[in-house]
């Protein structure tokens, strides 16, 4: 029997947000660097969790999966190819973002052969960040350990962190879950209601006006 622990790989870096906590807007505020794809959101080369909160950004509410992956462990590469599954079912979900963040680029996976590898497995459209110092890892490692995964609901507190995603079935379930708790803030669907600020009766939920103003 082989012991869950031969897939960790551990190193010596505690964690800063775990479950039920909220991302400070300073944390959010930080940009990464994007290494590999592109993000919707920001055309500089840069990715903050910030832009991804309707609270702060229009009402464009997300919900995000974050991979954090070492280019020098066996494991994180070799689970790449559900993490890509992930993407691919997620794909046309305006309200879902996932990205992986890898950390140490070049020893020996370089940040494009790490996305490529995502595409080989089905993945339309990966988005990879690098940081230096281990940020994103220092936020939202489980066990001090490579590969690890956090979920954030659409207000950007911790729903659920592990080593792995525990399969397809149960990231996807659990991302589910996260878009169902966010409701009509992260609903596919049109909003009727009035959408005149002028009028005594609008209603700043609704997207398309039904006339009733």
């Amino acid at each position: 029997k082989i012991s869950i622990i031969s897939l960790l790989f551990s190193i010596a870096f505690s964690s800063y947000y775990n479950v039920g906590d909220q991302m400070s807007y300073s944390h959010q505020n930080q940009n990464h660097t994007i290494c590999y794809g592109s993000s919707d959101n920001n055309q500089d080369g840069s990715l903050s969790i910030l832009e991804y909160n309707g609270a702060y950004n229009g009402g464009d509410y997300h919900v995000i999966m974050i991979d954090m992956s070492a280019s020098w462990w066996g494991s994180c590469w070799q689970s790449i190819g559900t993490i890509a599954q992930i993407e691919e079912y997620f794909h046309e979900n305006e309200h879902v973002l996932i990205f992986t963040n890898l950390d140490d680029p070049n020893q020996p996976y370089s940040c494009n052969q790490w996305g490529q590898r995502h595409e080989y497995f089905g993945s339309p459209a990966p988005l990879l960040t690098n940081d230096s110092g281990y940020t994103i890892f220092n936020w939202f490692n489980t066990g001090n350990a490579f590969p690890s995964v956090v979920f954030l609901d659409h207000t950007i507190t911790v729903d659920y962190k592990a080593n792995f995603t525990g399969g397809f079935n149960s990231a996807k379930n659990r991302i589910n879950n996260l878009l169902d708790d966010c409701g009509v803030l992260c609903s596919t669907e049109p909003v009727l209601g009035c959408t005149d600020e002028g009028a005594c009766n609008y209603d700043e939920g609704a997207s398309d006006d039904d006339g009733s103003c």
